[in-house]
């Protein structure tokens, strides 16, 4: 074998070697980056986890928080309220009221990890979004959990209501 292809096949190897290297790196780069993207909220008092996009601002409440993209811009809520003085009907009424005159509303029931929920789309007229109002309520540690969209596109939304999870 002569001196030229003893180089082409070195330069073949190292090219496999570097490019498996490579790709490698950067599967590892997307995995971690996709992690970072979110935020968890664990409220152990509540008995709650649920996680949002990492770059979003958090703004706490007295039964829950919001959390949204930036100044004026809409995000998702998350509201808890208890199931001792509450009733579910009631508050899933209310969803949406706020937005417009003429209300109506449709449910599907959904299954995130095991627990079972209630996903409702209100629409109204007039509407202040061209995108309809979301929401789930979930029920557990006696509480009745509202997430809503704020009117946001709905994958986003479907992220942060699947990532709910109940810890008591």
């Amino acid at each position: 074998m002569g001196q030229a292809w003893k180089i082409v096949i070195a330069v073949v190897i190292t090219a496999v070697v570097v490019g498996g290297g490579v790709y490698l790196w950067q599967k590892q780069s997307t995995v971690s980056s996709e992690q970072e993207q979110l935020k968890t909220v664990t409220d152990t008092s509540v008995g709650y986890i649920v996680k949002y996009p990492a770059t979003w601002f958090k703004v706490e409440r007295d039964n829950g928080f919001d959390v949204n993209p930036g100044v004026g811009g809409f995000g998702f809520t998350l509201r808890y309220y208890d199931e001792a003085t509450n009733s579910k009907e009631e508050l899933v009424s209310k969803i949406g009221y706020t937005a417009g005159t003429e209300r109506s509303e449709s449910k599907e029931n959904i299954k995130v990890d095991g627990l079972e929920g209630i996903k409702v789309t209100v629409t109204t007229i007039p509407s202040t979004s061209e995108e309809p109002m979301r929401a789930v309520v979930f029920e557990g540690n006696g509480k009745i959990f509202i997430l809503d969209d704020g009117a946001v596109a709905d994958t986003e939304f479907e992220d942060f209501y699947k990532s709910f999870r109940l810890t008591n």
